[in-house]
């Protein structure tokens, strides 16, 4: 049934493909860094964007998922305006 979802999904929206993994909390947020990490693969460019700047403020999973697709997290302090 998923699989005829996503086929179903690709069709309507003139997708190659889709996904039906979340879109929040951390397994939205890893999807999307997986699928940012295959975009700059496909360019050839896996190499040279291995970085991603979080703010110290970000949730515990930021940095944990950046790892987790052997990422290097750069973080940036915030400050007295930050929300």
């Amino acid at each position: 049934m998923i699989f005829e979802l996503q086929r179903v999904l690709g069709e309507i929206t003139g997708f190659s493909a889709v996904s039906t993994q979340p879109a929040a909390g951390a397994q939205g947020e890893l999807t999307g860094l997986l699928m940012i990490r295959a975009y700059h693969r496909s360019r050839g460019e896996g190499e040279k964007r291995r970085r991603v700047i979080v703010p110290d403020s970000a949730h515990g999973t930021n940095p944990a998922s950046v790892h987790l697709v052997g990422y290097e997290t750069v973080t940036i302090p915030s400050d007295e305006t930050a929300p």
